[in-house]
């Protein structure tokens, strides 16, 4: 060493466990190396300050999972519900609409034998007129008026 210089002062060491956790879960730790005690005789406090700062991580994010796992499975089970009801209503729906188209063929049916006995009915009266048997083309009418009543 060159007398009347002073060798500049030994770089402290300093190790800071700040707190990275989304809610704060742990409060911050810092350990600096000092004249009376270095760094390294810290060491067991800082491992076990490690060790709590990964326990308290993992435990907050395997809650954060359990927490986001139970809100999917109860927008799943809200999907499900809506798809049973919409199934539902469409199942209802169609049940509405055979019965009506049920209820609109037995209605057509009923009107078309009325209708039909009208007709043969007309058909009976012409018959029971001698001059209208006789008439040209009377036969042909006849049969054409009972074809329709048949269908």
């Amino acid at each position: 060493m060159v007398k009347g210089k002073t060798t500049p002062p030994k770089p402290r060491l300093q190790l800071e466990i700040s707190n990275w956790a989304k809610n704060n879960e742990f409060p911050p730790n810092l350990w600096c190396d000092t004249e009376e005690t270095p760094l390294e005789s810290h060491l067991p406090e800082i491992a076990a300050s490690l060790f709590v700062a990964g326990e308290m991580l993992y435990r907050g994010q395997a809650i954060w999972r359990h927490n986001h796992l139970v809100e999917r499975k109860a927008e799943q089970d809200e999907k499900i519900r809506q798809a049973e009801e919409k199934a539902a209503r469409e199942a209802e729906a169609a049940r509405l609409a055979d019965q009506q188209r049920r209820r609109d063929a037995l209605l057509a049916a009923a009107d078309n034998r009325q209708k039909a006995s009208i007709l043969r009915a007309l058909v009976a009266e012409a018959e029971q007129q001698p001059e209208v048997v006789a008439a040209a083309g009377f036969q042909a009418w006849r049969s054409w008026v009972l074809a329709a009543c048949r269908t």
